[in-house]
């Protein structure tokens, strides 16, 4: 393989050894100590998605472009899922990506600082990777990319900040959605836009607008951080976007701080 393939694969492998090995283990230990708790195991297409997406993710952060291998291989075994499954387990690729992002620039440093490296000689400051506090906003067909450089997951990891800008369409106050996950929040409540290639919107009235709609769709990054910020204060709550709607304001603003 070639050496952009080989470290793909590798982190891939790296990806299953943390999360699905380790899976399999405790079950065998639940399995022989009816104190452990059971573990339900995923099947091969769940660990083949959270596998490459975590792969595609880290390497992207790196500068190391795998799209043209990973798209596909993701897309294969997401076929006949169902959206919310692959949301299910965005979380998961989220969080093994950073944990295996700061493992990596951990001991990246330590080599440098055992070698005597000096970086600023040797690297431009154009070709070294991103940093992930400065909330950048990078190319991605899947989103997976964009969800390691933010405090905040996108909305829609079907289409990206780049699908939407290249659509025509350049406005940061709206993130973009496919038809599929517009209609999802749609029937949460939620305040949909159609975009348009000539960087304008509407705002969709009815389900009608949004089936109808050839383009690209939207949700405003106000409504979608004020989700998350509910979502993440009550979990609980059996239907946390019917509250949001609830305390939303006549124009559509919502009145909860970002």
């Amino acid at each position: 393989m070639s050496e952009v393939q080989t470290v793909s694969a590798a982190i891939h492998e790296v990806s299953h050894s943390l999360l699905h090995n380790r899976e399999m283990e405790k079950e065998l230990q639940a399995q022989q100590d009816e104190n452990v708790k059971h573990i339900k195991p995923k099947n091969r297409n769940t660990e083949e998605v959270e596998a490459e997406s975590i792969s595609f993710a880290v390497c992207s952060y790196y500068g190391i472009q795998t799209a043209e291998n990973s798209l596909g291989y993701i897309a294969a075994w997401s076929k006949g899922k169902e959206l919310s499954e692959l949301r299910a387990s965005l979380e998961t690729i989220n969080k093994t990506s950073s944990e295996l992002i700061s493992g990596i620039d951990k001991h990246f440093a330590e080599i440098v600082k055992e070698r005597d490296i000096d970086l600023t000689a040797e690297t431009p400051v154009s070709e070294q990777a991103p940093d992930p506090n400065k909330g950048q906003l990078t190319t991605s067909s899947y989103g997976i990319d964009e969800v390691i450089q933010h405090d905040y997951p996108m909305p829609d990891w079907a289409v990206s900040i780049d699908d939407r800008n290249s659509y025509g369409y350049t406005s940061d106050e709206l993130l973009p959605l496919s038809k599929e996950r517009a209609i999802e929040l749609w029937e949460q409540d939620l305040t949909v836009y159609l975009l348009y290639e000539d960087n304008t919107e509407a705002m969709a009235f009815d389900r009608a607008d949004i089936d109808n709609h050839g383009g690209l769709l939207g949700i405003e990054k106000t409504d979608w951080l004020a989700l998350q910020e509910h979502e993440g204060d009550s979990k609980s709550s059996p239907d946390m976007s019917e509250q949001l709607f609830l305390e939303r304001t006549d124009n559509g603003v919502p009145i909860l701080s970002e």
